[in-house]
Order: C-alpha cells, then sequence, then structure tokens
C-alpha cells in the first residue's frame, strides 16, 4: 500500500543544474527534505511542448521514486545510456538525448552532495574530484 504523503513545507532547499541537451537548454532542479533528494523537476523547451511534456512526466516519475526510497544512485544508473542519434557537450560530458541530460544534472548534484559530506567529515586521504581534503 501506497503511503500517504505528508504535508510538505513551505520553502525547500533546492540546487540548480543546467545542462545542454541535444533538445535545448534543460534546467534540473533537486529540491531537499530532510537532507535528501526529494523531488526533481526537469524543464526544458516551451510550456506544452513535446519534448517539455516528457521532461514533467519523467520528473514527476523521478519524484515520486525518491520519495519511496530509491536512491539517486539507483535513478542515474537506470536512466544511463538513453541515447539518441543526435549529440552535444555540456559540463565536459556528451550528452546524447534529453534523459541523458537530466542524468548529467542528477549526477552534478550528487558530486556537489558528496563532495560536501566528504569536506564537513574532515576525512583525510584518497581525493575526490582532483582535490584534496
Amino acid at each position: 500500500m501506497r503511503k500517504m504523503p505528508t504535508q510538505e513545507p513551505a520553502v525547500l532547499p533546492s540546487y540548480t543544474a543546467k545542462v545542454t541537451t541535444p533538445d535545448g537548454t534543460m534546467f534540473v532542479n533537486i529540491s531537499e527534505r530532510d537532507n535528501k533528494p526529494y523531488r526533481v523537476d526537469a524543464l526544458i523547451g516551451k510550456a506544452g511542448s513535446a519534448v517539455n511534456s516528457w521532461s514533467q512526466a519523467l520528473s514527476l516519475c523521478i519524484s515520486l521514486a525518491l520519495q519511496n526510497g530509491i536512491s539517486v544512485h539507483e535513478i542515474i544508473e537506470c536512466l544511463s545510456n538513453n541515447v539518441t542519434d543526435r549529440v552535444t557537450y555540456s559540463n565536459g560530458r556528451v550528452i546524447r538525448s534529453g534523459p541523458d541530460g537530466l542524468v548529467n544534472g542528477l549526477s552534478i548534484y550528487l558530486a556537489q552532495h558528496e563532495k560536501e559530506i566528504i569536506k564537513t567529515s574532515k576525512r583525510r586521504g584518497p581525493t575526490f574530484g582532483g582535490e584534496e581534503y
């Protein structure tokens, strides 16, 4: 049985990644609740367009997965390698579809979030992202 959602707070902290895709510029917004990703909004194209429709549908599915205990790592793994015949570059990575761009936005969030965890733990040792801590 699906649990009923609790009242959502008026303000949620969020992170936004700008990603260039073969379909245009996508803004991937990840909102957190209790320091965990809670909701994803992928904005691309004009309201009512086909590309906007699929990005909103995929965003809702990802949000539902996050709210039901699926990790960002699992979502990235599931959506990775969804490619088309078109290609572009964004944030130092090849992007081959809209969903691939969404994966890139989630990866940027995850890398930043894990970097903050490493910084706050004052851990010494192997590098993360080429930087010593």
